[in-house]
């Protein structure tokens, strides 16, 4: 059911489909993510279907924070934190060699054309 998870050290954004226009599951995550241990703040959004929880690296992890929504029954318990950045950096990774070896081949292209045009300039 959750559709979306982002996460960087400190924070973690969740968007789930039944948060959407849900206050009684919203107040309910709220109160079980004060309750967890090393969660800092919490910032529901009802109207998106948002979550963002900022919590204590050194207290916690963003695993811990799914296992506890998971133990309330907030989160279905089939799935698994997946770091969305991971997708999104390997798809940057992907692109920068793309684009890397597009700008090589381009470079390799002008050098032979000059080269080219040098040899027929001397030879004539």
């Amino acid at each position: 059911m959750t559709h979306y998870v982002h996460h960087v050290p400190g924070r973690l954004r969740i968007k789930a489909p039944q948060l959407k226009r849900n206050e009684r599951h919203g107040l309910a995550l709220r109160q079980a993510l004060d309750s967890a241990h090393g969660v800092v703040d919490t910032e529901v959004n009802t109207l998106t279907g948002s979550v963002v929880i900022n919590y204590d690296q050194h207290a916690t992890t963003p695993h811990h924070i799914w296992d506890h929504l998971r133990a309330h029954g907030l989160i279905d318990a089939k799935l698994k934190l997946e770091h969305a950045g991971d997708a999104v950096s390997e798809t940057m990774r992907s692109a920068a060699q793309t684009a890397g070896k597009f700008a090589a081949g381009f470079v390799l292209e002008k050098v032979l054309e000059r080269s080219a045009f040098a040899l027929i300039g001397a030879i004539l």
